[in-house]
């Protein structure tokens, strides 16, 4: 069985590995839809969209790095926390 620790770690290397392509497809489908490419207005629509979710992509990150934090200090807390 893998410690949690462990777990949160390998879901952590995973929300790296795609924040950036997430983005990216994020917006390459949101242009799209934007018929008008002279549209200023729809570009910056687009944009704080993309940028909300970038935000939100290291939200999550973050609070992954503090639950792998909280999870070990739980482990360590006793002995054999696993029964091992």
């Amino acid at each position: 069985m893998l410690a949690v620790s462990e777990q949160l770690k390998e879901i952590l290397d995973e929300l790296r590995s795609r924040r950036d392509q997430e983005i990216t497809m994020a917006h390459e489908v949101g242009s799209q839809y934007i018929a008008d490419h002279n549209d200023q207005e729809a570009w910056r629509l687009l944009e704080l969209q993309v940028n909300a979710l970038a935000r939100a992509w290291d939200r999550m990150i973050v609070e992954i790095q503090k639950w792998i934090v909280r999870a070990e200090k739980i482990e360590g807390s006793v002995d054999n926390f696993y029964g091992k």
